[in-house]
């Protein structure tokens, strides 16, 4: 019999902002603004819950508003819209090459 999934709020979690914090126009302190993308995902460490944050210069009037900042570290996790980290798709890469 299949084990289900554990629910979210039952797995470790991670949560990431962009590395930068001030704006590259204004110079303004970046606000958090919305999740990006949040999901379960499979890491070398176990099932995890990421979750990565879209932070805006507040400033209106600073012509990079609209531009959303995000954690490269994040989007580095995943393969797009998958559930494996890219550390288990190496690995698994890696075996079925053949190198052991």
């Amino acid at each position: 019999m299949r084990r289900p999934l554990p629910k979210p709020n039952e797995l470790p979690r991670r949560y990431y902002r962009p590395e930068r914090h001030l704006c590259l126009t204004c110079g303004a302190l970046l606000k958090r603004h919305h999740v990006l993308w949040r999901k379960r995902l499979v890491l070398s460490s176990g099932l995890t819950y990421v979750a990565s944050w879209g932070y805006c210069c507040p400033n209106t009037g600073c012509a990079s508003c609209d531009m959303v900042h995000r954690s490269a570290v994040a989007e580095q996790l995943h393969l797009g819209r998958g559930q494996f980290g890219r550390d288990i798709v190496v690995r698994v890469g890696y075996w079925r090459s053949g190198s052991t």
